[in-house]
């Protein structure tokens, strides 16, 4: 944006001084600016929530992490150690 300022000087005097003055204008987007873009960041967020709840509720997540839970004598008395957990929990279903 431009705006030029006009300065008078002396008293009863016609003298014009003009003095030019650069004014910048900043705009930003945010999330929250635009309904478009607020939508799709909520559907983001959500669809994300979503998959780490599911991924939360396996049952072989939970399974994993109650055998992590358990100390290293304890894993031993099952047969495990513990850098086997994720092997045990999940072998029939991928090969490791």
């Amino acid at each position: 944006m431009l705006h030029v300022q006009h300065t008078f000087s002396g008293s009863g005097g016609n003298h014009c001084n003009k003095a030019i003055v650069l004014m910048a204008h900043v705009s930003t987007i945010s999330d929250h600016s635009t309904p478009f873009f607020g939508n799709l960041v909520r559907m983001i967020k959500s669809a994300g929530n979503a998959m780490l709840t599911a991924g939360e509720k396996d049952p072989r997540i939970l399974q994993a992490k109650a055998l992590m839970a358990l100390s290293d004598s304890e894993l031993a008395a099952r047969g495990l150690k513990r850098s086997e957990i994720a092997r045990y929990v999940f072998a029939d279903r991928y090969w490791m």
